[in-house]
């Protein structure tokens, strides 16, 4: 890992201009195994049974009044699958009725569970431990799940393992992005060498921001940067067109530690902090070839001063 990259980039901004045109080239250094230890319980057979069962038409007997079809729909949900999202009974029954419709249209893919879900989660897996020099122990359990398409995707702790929840009921595009965001923040919560998980000052807060933004483009390629930046796209077109003021509002902050000014990177102007990351990481990667890997991984010192450096020039660019 080039840990030295932003020494060698506040020496650049001081020296000729054709030695500062002629950043290091990043090391071919692979990544080493992460440690992953990986499980899957997959509820789309439970779900496919119960399927099968409540779709048949509801029998009836001699002198018995005719059962309702919700009634025995939800009857045979409780009894077979009764899994949902929704905590309470009622929303999670009213849920239910408004999806059944719905479900002939996706059994196939449904059927199909987890092996036949895309992404593949071993290959974002793969990805972003290769983005991030991911090295430290992982353990998870992925939890393919028929919802009510609703599209949520999830994760709780069980002891030791991560359990992440995954449904099948919907595309793709409702997965890959909240499960690279998650992934991505399990990863770098435990790589990230801070003392006690807390950055030493806010260049290393932003700049967390913007590796994470960018391991996601590299993970779920072709979306907007809002969704990268998890924005609404009015707020990220409102920072873009305030870009000078927003990012040398940042500058003489970089180097405060405070709870204070970490707490309103985090809370109201989370949004800013986003921005400037996601710009900081595209500017060394732009101009030092700097990988990502490289840049959680450096001096909290030559972090802020070459931050300081990169947010002025970006700040009177276009």
């Amino acid at each position: 890992m080039r840990s030295l990259i932003l020494a060698g980039l506040i020496a650049a901004a001081f020296a000729p201009a054709a030695l500062a045109a002629k950043p290091a080239k990043p090391a071919k250094t692979a990544a080493p195994a992460a440690k992953l230890d990986i499980a899957v319980r997959d509820l789309s057979p439970k779900f496919v049974e119960f399927y099968q069962v409540a779709s048949e038409p509801v029998k009836t007997e001699p002198g018995k009044p005719v059962e309702n079809e919700a009634d025995v729909r939800w009857r045979y949900f409780k009894q077979g699958y009764d899994f949902s999202v929704h905590q309470d009974e009622a929303a999670a029954r009213a849920a239910f009725e408004q999806a059944w419709p719905r479900y002939p249209a996706v059994m196939k893919q449904i059927e199909g569970g987890f092996d036949a879900m895309t992404p593949k989660v071993d290959q974002m897996l793969s990805t972003l431990a290769d983005q991030y020099y991911f090295t430290k122990p992982l353990t998870l359990r992925f939890v393919s799940y028929v919802g009510t398409f609703e599209g949520r995707v999830w994760s709780e702790q069980d002891g030791d393992r991560t359990n992440i929840y995954l449904p099948l009921e919907t595309g793709p595009e409702t997965r890959a992005l909240p499960l690279a965001r998650l992934l991505s923040r399990m990863m770098l919560d435990k790589e990230l060498p801070w003392p006690n998980g807390r950055p030493r000052n806010l260049a290393e807060q932003i700049i967390a921001e913007g590796v994470l933004a960018h391991g996601l483009s590299a993970a779920v390629p072709g979306q907007p940067d809002e969704a990268y930046l998890d924005l609404p796209a009015a707020k990220l077109a409102e920072l873009k067109q305030n870009k000078p003021q927003v990012l040398r509002s940042i500058i003489p902050l970089l180097k405060s530690g405070a709870d204070d000014t970490l707490a309103t990177y985090r809370s109201d102007k989370l949004a800013e902090a986003r921005y400037a990351g996601w710009m900081l990481v595209k500017g060394f990667r732009g101009s030092q070839k700097a990988q990502l890997a490289d840049l959680i991984r450096q001096n909290p010192n030559d972090l802020v001063r070459a931050s300081e450096l990169m947010l002025a020039g970006l700040a009177k660019s276009k």
